[in-house]
């Protein structure tokens, strides 16, 4: 859900909230999603740098 809510690169409060709401009802920690989020955006970081590598 993450990786869906940054598909065009930006953190919304609605979509935050929706998946909080979401990891709250399957125990995880709201810092857990954070930490989450940090590591996709890293990852979509890489890829675009792959990306450039390659043209």
């Amino acid at each position: 859900m993450v990786s869906v809510a940054l598909a065009d690169s930006r953190w919304h409060d609605n979509e935050r909230d929706t998946i909080y709401a979401y990891a709250q009802e399957m125990g995880v920690s709201t810092h857990k999603v954070d930490q989450f989020k940090d590591w996709v955006v890293k990852n979509f970081m890489l890829y675009q740098e792959a990306v450039k590598m390659l043209d």
